[in-house]
């Protein structure tokens, strides 16, 4: 009983692994197919290799299959047997060849992903590029480098930089990229006694420094400095000037006469080119945050472009002090405005010092 049930038993494995070997078979052919139809070798050399490399294969398998000497069992036996292998095998195969589609695909989206990492990081590359250029690193006094910091994240003045940055590169700007904020690098805000508000830097070479109506030492004196020049003496008979210094007001700047011009920059032997740039903008604030912060300043607007400056000045905490513009077009209503003295008397009489205007 138990040698024929030990044949029985014999007879039951050596079909699974005949039904093994033919799935078997069947799946190698169904994934040659599937490869050729999706991957086709590029090359012949390769792809009789791999045919002659099958054909070894299907060769060890027909051989492994005649060698099994064995009776089968009853044919509804072997039908059900085979029908529930064949099953399980192709169940496989289809995991598998889902497998491998899976697969590809998550390798295609690592691979966009990837892409698109590396896309981000040559955006972030050019914005930095771009971003190198920026004129708000020249604003070196921290107390207005502060008070200002939130105007230089604001889009008008991200626009400026990128409108100025082109005539800097070329060297056609004025004045100096060092020397843009030169007015607030100098003159602290609790320092500023007197304001003087001018319109655009001088546009011929060498002119602008940073400071309104002033020229550095060793060049020519621009009409209006002239004519302010003239008023001084004739307003404050005791000014002195040393023809040295030329028409260079550093030093009223160093006394806190804060010289500040509406627009910063300029485009070289252009008036004007930069007074759409959103310069004014940023003046503005600076005017407003002197009325805000401080008090008993005595403002000086030159001319009708200053004179709309007055709105942004609290009339209760300064004082305002309009007259002509001392260009040639308008000096004879100038002459005689004694504005510089007005300023002296107002400032004594909140009990701060004058200015000494003398430039020695």
């Amino acid at each position: 009983m138990n040698e024929i049930e030990d044949n029985s038993a014999e007879k039951t494995n050596t079909l699974k692994r005949k039904i093994e070997l033919d799935s078997e078979d069947e799946l190698i052919r169904q994934y040659v197919f599937e490869k050729k139809k999706k991957s086709p070798e590029p090359e012949s050399k390769n792809k009789k290799e791999k045919e002659v490399t099958l054909d070894n294969e299907q060769t060890n398998k027909n051989q492994e299959k005649e060698n099994v000497n064995v009776k089968t069992p009853d044919s509804e036996s072997k039908k059900e047997t085979s029908k529930f292998i064949g099953k399980n095998k192709l169940v496989q195969g289809k995991l598998t060849f889902k497998t491998l589609e899976q697969k590809s695909l998550n390798c295609k989206k690592e691979k966009a992903k990837m892409l698109d990492e590396n896309k981000t990081e040559n955006i972030i590359e050019t914005e930095i590029s771009s971003d190198e250029f920026k004129i708000e690193n020249y604003l070196k006094d921290p107390e207005w480098k502060q008070l200002l910091d939130d105007e230089f994240n604001k889009k008008y003045f991200i626009e400026i930089n990128q409108k100025i940055k082109p005539g800097y590169d070329k060297g056609i700007n004025r004045p100096p990229k060092e020397l843009v904020f030169n007015a607030l690098n100098t003159t602290k805000l609790n320092d500023i006694k007197v304001v003087v508000i001018g319109q655009d830097p001088y546009h011929n070479d060498g002119q602008a420094h940073g400071l309104s109506f002033s020229v550095p030492v060793g060049k020519a004196l621009p009409p209006s400095l002239k004519n302010i020049f003239t008023e001084l003496k004739s307003d404050i008979p005791d000014f002195k000037r040393d023809e040295k210094l030329g028409g260079c007001l550093q030093k009223w700047a160093e006394r806190g006469v804060f010289l500040l011009n509406a627009f910063l920059t300029v485009e070289a032997h252009k008036a004007g080119s930069h007074s759409k740039f959103g310069w004014d903008i940023f003046t503005d604030r600076v005017i407003k945050v002197i009325s805000e912060k401080n008090s008993g300043c005595a403002f000086m607007l030159w001319g009708n472009f200053a004179q709309k400056k007055e709105s942004l000045i609290d009339k209760k905490r300064h004082k305002v002090l309009k007259c002509a513009h001392p260009s040639p077009f308008s000096v004879t209503r100038f002459y005689g405005s004694k504005c510089f003295s007005q300023a002296n008397e107002y400032l004594k009489s909140i009990g701060k010092d004058p200015i000494d205007w003398n430039l020695i």
